[in-house]
């Protein structure tokens, strides 16, 4: 069969139908192409956009888990530092918590060969106030001695404990004593803190 291209209008009628089948289908499949392929690369980009998003979104949420905890842990820390400053004495308690610590080394069969305060020392938001002490005793009433001062209602603390014998059969204990008070300028540092 001889089909000439000039002579379109002579085609038998199953060729124009091929033809125009064929050419249809070219027209869609590259209407399809150009339309479509805009859209595909609009969609990669898309998609590459959620990736970003999901990981911006999953940081977010873990610092958001973990503020919660820290703001909890804040919280915590704000009360035990609140316990702990309502433990401070102030100025005028001092007097009776010297007495107190010189009372728990009488009642644990301590002997006094020295108890010296010294001067306060200054820290960030309360005062050391070291007492100097030598005490005779045995090891027994040196530990009767160091659990009352723990049992005190007021933090005290004892520091660079050094126990020798004392020529008999007892020993010496020469140790510093520490407790904290909250300086006058705190307080309106304190309530500034609370509020």
């Amino acid at each position: 069969m001889n089909v000439e291209i000039s002579a379109v209008e002579t085609w038998p009628i199953y060729v124009k139908l091929l033809v125009g089948v064929f050419v249809g289908v070219i027209v869609l499949i590259t209407g399809l192409y150009f339309d479509t392929s805009l859209q595909w690369q609009e969609l990669e980009k898309l998609q590459e956009k959620e990736q970003e998003l999901k990981l911006i979104f999953e940081k977010r949420q873990k610092k958001v888990v973990n503020y919660i905890g820290y703001k909890n842990q804040y919280f915590e820390i704000e009360k035990q530092l609140d316990n702990m400053l309502d433990k401070l004495p102030n100025k005028s308690e001092v007097a009776d918590l010297l007495i107190e610590v010189s009372q728990v080394g009488l009642n644990s069969g301590l002997k006094f060969k020295l108890f010296k305060p010294m001067a306060g020392q200054g820290k960030d938001f309360y005062k050391e106030l070291p007492i100097q002490i030598q005490v005779v005793g045995d090891y027994k009433q040196f530990a009767v001695f160091i659990s009352g001062l723990a049992g005190l209602s007021r933090i005290v603390t004892i520091h660079d404990i050094n126990i020798k014998t004392s020529g008999g059969p007892l020993l010496m204990m020469d140790a510093m004593i520490k407790t904290y008070s909250e300086p006058q300028a705190e307080k309106g540092l304190q309530g500034n803190r609370k509020q």
